[in-house]
């Protein structure tokens, strides 16, 4: 479990959704997350399973993150 506060959450899972706009996961977390920072509370903890599925970062043999990225989607060895 990843453990902490993190204040500028939002701001990197936006920038997550323009590498990943498709990500139907991250955009629900991205609205969690706002909401959390309007009430003042932790974005913070997380998992190792929920950050597969929204940090496209750790994604990056996901051809849609690699077009994202890329323009083109390239096997990753």
């Amino acid at each position: 479990m990843a453990a902490g506060r993190n204040d500028d959450a939002v701001k990197l899972f936006q920038e997550g959704l323009a590498a990943d706009p498709d990500n139907a996961a991250l955009e629900a977390y991205l609205a969690q997350c706002r909401q959390a920072r309007d009430l003042d509370r932790p974005t913070l903890p997380s998992t190792l399973e929920q950050e597969l599925r929204i940090n496209p970062f750790l994604r990056a043999a996901d051809p849609a993150v690699q077009r994202a990225y890329l323009g083109e989607a390239r096997p990753v060895s």
